[in-house]
């Protein structure tokens, strides 16, 4: 009787560490046995199932236009891997690419919960977003996966030949301070487990193996046949209103305590392969 509910247990704390991250099933199917979670209210859902269950009008395909997959080999020998970006370049105009005026068009969803380092933080086009309405100047925030171009000292030295992911807790004060051009959408475990580089700021040493790239492609230069079939759920959908909340006042069993609070890097953006 203990090792089931031991068993349980941790098949619940895997999909609450799932649903942190935004991931859903690679077969875009919610994997539960219980039928009647899909009739539940959504305001009574967990996020995971809010997740699972979002209907398809919920979720937009990659554009392949702005999408680009990274194949490498993280050792010698080793199987290639790709990794998923998506590229924002309505939030990544050219020089020195820090920040956007905001435009008409700029319709944000706000987090009403407030941030540290912006004025106001939200959602717009399936983005974090951060923005200052008395300069009406928007940016892309440092949360975990997001893409960068490194820079020297001077504002415009950043480029496409030294890109870098956020890989661990998010480094806010960055913000606007390096480009920020999109986001790992897949294959983000490919970039965190790939050995340290022992130089200055994390650069590998002569001595050390690099990762050998393959290829940078854009998806829409890649064979339909070779295309990942990835959908981001829509911010601008109501679900999506439902899923900040259930990470605001979790509704799992486990919780004891509710945060009643949410932040900008710990909302999720959920990503699936189309059903």
């Amino acid at each position: 009787m203990k090792a089931k509910s031991s068993q349980r247990y941790l098949t619940a704390a895997v999909a609450a560490l799932l649903a942190s991250f935004g991931v859903v099933p690679t077969n875009g199917v919610a994997q539960t046995n219980d039928v009647s979670v899909a009739a539940k209210p959504w305001s009574a859902q967990t996020t995971s199932e809010l997740i699972a269950n979002a209907p398809n009008d919920a979720w937009q395909a990659l554009d392949p236009t702005q999408t680009l997959y990274l194949d490498f080999e993280p050792s010698p020998g080793a199987a290639t891997v790709r990794v998923v970006i998506a590229l924002a370049p309505d939030l990544a105009p050219m020089e020195p690419e820090f920040d956007k005026l905001m435009g008409r068009d700029f319709a944000p969803r706000m987090l009403r919960d407030g941030d540290v380092y912006a004025r106001r933080v939200g959602f717009w086009r399936n983005w974090p977003v951060a923005w200052d309405p008395a300069s009406q100047r928007a940016w892309l925030p440092h949360c975990y996966g997001m893409i960068g171009a490194g820079r020297d000292e001077a504002a415009n030295s950043g480029g496409p030949a030294e890109m870098y992911a956020v890989n661990g807790h998010a480094p806010r004060a960055l913000d606007r301070n390096v480009t920020l051009f999109g986001r790992i959408v897949r294959g983000m475990e490919h970039l965190t487990t790939l050995p340290r580089g022992t130089e200055a700021l994390g650069f590998y040493s002569a001595a050390q193996t690099k990762p050998k790239i393959i290829s940078l492609r854009l998806a829409a230069d890649v064979p339909l046949t070779e295309r990942e079939a990835l959908q981001v759920l829509r911010t601008d959908h109501p679900i999506y209103t439902e899923i900040l909340e259930s990470r605001r006042n979790r509704r799992d069993s486990w919780t004891l305590h509710k945060a009643g609070k949410l932040e900008i890097c710990n909302a999720p953006l959920p990503v699936r392969v189309a059903p």
